[in-house]
């Protein structure tokens, strides 16, 4: 139980090693909160036919809101970089506060942009079907 104790400390107090350590939680934290988002969609999607899910994924990867989710996470990493290397994790003043609400609502934001993509996404190619522009 000591070892685990000294770790965390110096997980705390070694700033540059273990900053890696947290942009990957980070990351990790991320894609988990995007994988729950989405799942139920994609679940849904891939009950489609096959040919429609892979114009949906090709249509999804092209859309511009795909990438700016992934402009937002990455403002959002490199915000968490900095309020990870300036901050007093033991004594949080509003400011730092503030920095950890605004990182949330830039994640929530990320997920927000990949959900209108594939949700757009999917009623394009299903307007695409209604209309006979592409087959079964």
């Amino acid at each position: 139980m000591d070892k685990i104790a000294n770790f965390g400390s110096f997980i705390l107090s070694q700033w540059t090693c273990s900053l890696s350590l947290y942009a990957a939680g980070y990351l990790f934290v991320f894609l988990l909160i995007r994988h729950l988002f989405m799942h139920s969609m994609i679940k849904q999607t891939k009950s489609l036919n096959s040919k429609w899910l892979g114009e949906i994924k090709k249509l999804y990867v092209r859309r511009w809101q795909f990438g700016l989710g992934w402009i937002i996470f990455l403002v959002s990493l490199f915000l968490f970089a900095f309020l990870y290397m300036t901050a007093n994790i033991q004594k949080p003043s509003l400011y730092e506060l503030g920095m950890a609400f605004m990182l949330i609502l830039m994640m929530l934001f990320a997920m927000m942009a990949h959900l209108i993509a594939l949700a757009t996404c999917t009623l394009l190619i299903l307007k695409q079907i209604e209309n006979n522009q592409m087959t079964l």
